[in-house]
């Protein structure tokens, strides 16, 4: 996603929305990946310091927390994790859920299309 960021910085913005933890480690782990520790956020403080490690991805773009009410995450259904462009108030691409859907290329097509089409 930092390519994508860098690449189509100049006609689309780009936000990262942390959203309640898919796997911490009250419930259902994965074990080596980077943040395996990660406990289930009680309150919107945890969840901050949670979306507080995203920043060593250096992914160039802000990085909104979902509200504990996971609004967003329901909303979207992004849990684990899931793409989307939004265009117009208009949804124009959204991702398959979960990291073996989770396609970057995708999202670089539509955007390398938009731009050709602009």
């Amino acid at each position: 996603m930092k390519a994508i960021i860098r690449d189509f910085s100049d006609i689309a913005d780009f936000v990262t929305i942390y959203i309640r933890e898919a796997h911490p480690v009250e419930g259902w782990q994965v074990f080596g990946h980077r943040f395996e520790d990660m406990k289930d956020h009680q309150t919107l403080e945890d969840r901050v310091e949670a979306a507080t490690l995203l920043r060593d991805f250096d992914l160039k773009c802000p990085i909104l927390i979902d509200p504990m009410d996971n609004q967003n995450g329901l909303q979207y259904a992004a849990v684990p994790e899931r793409l989307y462009i939004l265009y117009d108030h208009t949804v124009m691409y959204f991702g398959a859920v979960g990291q073996a859907n989770y396609k970057p290329g995708a999202v670089r097509s539509w955007l390398n299309c938009f731009r050709n089409e602009g």
